[in-house]
């Protein structure tokens, strides 16, 4: 069984591994928040999710068919029930919030209709299928990267050298932080 880790662990993370049955894949999330009780605990998370303030049809055609699509798939393959999104300024100013039940979105985007509409069985069984070609292309032990080239029609499954899949920029900008903490 492979695993995926799924969000950015933080100090006083809470850890747990999620499996999905049909797919045969771990994911291992990572949450601020420790649910009580702790038997159920998928049922208490919710997603937080920003985006900039819809005030045009077309913002909104966006949002629905790319940035929601998005947090839907997130949240339905981990079991998240709800997604909390704030809607900001150009200034990062909060301006409104709305509390979206992950199951209802693909009926939602669906009834409102119009060219883009995506549909959550198909991208469910594209990702499922995605998944099949990833583990089969994936070697035990070994650290590999994705690669698709915008436009292209293939997805190609790579081993990396080095060790880790944190960028050589990021590992600069890393060592200057800490240096600059320590000083």
């Amino acid at each position: 069984m492979k695993s995926i880790v799924y969000g950015v662990r933080l100090p006083l993370s809470y850890k747990h591994l999620h499996t999905d049955s049909k797919r045969h894949t771990d994911f291992v999330l990572y949450v601020d928040y420790k649910p009580d009780p702790p038997e159920n605990p998928v049922s208490h998370y919710l997603e937080l999710k920003t985006s900039r303030s819809l005030i045009n049809p077309r913002q909104i055609k966006t949002f629905e068919s790319q940035k929601l699509l998005k947090f839907w798939a997130q949240s339905f393959l981990l079991g998240i029930p709800r997604i909390i999104v704030g809607f900001r300024s150009d200034t990062n100013v909060l301006l409104s919030t709305q509390t979206l039940e992950t199951m209802a979105i693909p009926a939602q985007v669906r009834e409102r209709g119009g060219p883009g509409v995506w549909d959550g069985n198909v991208c469910i069984n594209f990702a499922a299928r995605f998944l099949e070609v990833l583990r089969a292309g994936m070697e035990e032990g070994a650290l590999m990267g994705i690669r698709f080239q915008k436009g292209g029609a293939a997805v190609e499954v790579f081993r990396k050298e080095g060790g880790t899949f944190l960028t050589k920029e990021f590992i600069k900008w890393k060592d200057q932080v800490r240096n600059s903490e320590g000083k």
